[in-house]
């Protein structure tokens, strides 16, 4: 984890101590050696703050980081919610995006989505990027996407930032039938994470 306030880790290692699943391997208060530390901690997901001293900030970490080792998983977490940092991040290459205001459990449904290949947004992250296509980026209708009534439903909720777990239980339907699902969504979207899906339905106008 990538992060320099004292009392934010201390809450989340206070959180995920007790954790039989997830385990913080390192904090590291800024990322200025961010690929040597990477290296050194061999972490499963990295957790990137975005603004954090030394000069280097999450986006750039992520870029990084993303050329070193195009595989690794990154999520941010963090108090910024403007349009550039929010695009900047998913661009260079992060799987999730939470604000830290939404809690340890956010964080920790975050983590777990990503591990498992998919993505995860908070709420407020995936308004602002629906509104900031609404907005600047949709101009025109794309080509019909056949998706069946509960894979729109499934691409609805992931929009809404609901993670496959919470899917799941909103749809009523088991987490192995919802992944058969979002596997369905990728392919026909010719995307291959949840948040590349999102930014596919908000640009074709599918939810």
């Amino acid at each position: 984890m990538f992060e320099d306030s004292p009392d934010f880790t201390k809450g989340m290692t206070n959180y995920f101590e007790d954790s039989a699943d997830i385990e913080i391997v390192k904090i590291i208060p800024n990322a200025i050696n961010v690929v040597a530390d990477v290296e050194k901690n061999d972490p499963d997901v990295v957790v990137m703050d975005f603004q954090m001293p030394g000069g280097t900030n999450g986006v750039n970490a992520i870029e990084q980081l993303k050329i070193a080792y195009p595989e690794l998983k990154i999520m941010m977490l963090t108090t910024f919610m403007d349009k550039d940092v929010i695009f900047g991040a998913l661009a260079a290459g992060a799987k999730g995006y939470v604000v830290k205001s939404n809690g340890p459990e956010a964080v920790e449904t975050a983590i777990n989505d990503v591990i498992n290949g998919g993505g995860y947004f908070s709420p407020e992250i995936a308004i602002r990027i629906a509104a900031s296509f609404e907005k600047d980026i949709v101009k025109k209708q794309e080509k019909f996407v056949d998706l069946t009534p509960r894979e729109k439903d499934v691409l609805i909720e992931m929009c809404n930032g609901k993670s496959r777990k919470m899917i799941a239980s909103s749809l009523n339907r088991s987490i192995y039938t919802v992944g058969e699902h979002l596997d369905s969504i990728y392919k026909k979207l010719h995307v291959n994470s949840a948040p590349e899906a999102v930014r596919e339905a908000i640009r074709r106008k599918i939810v």
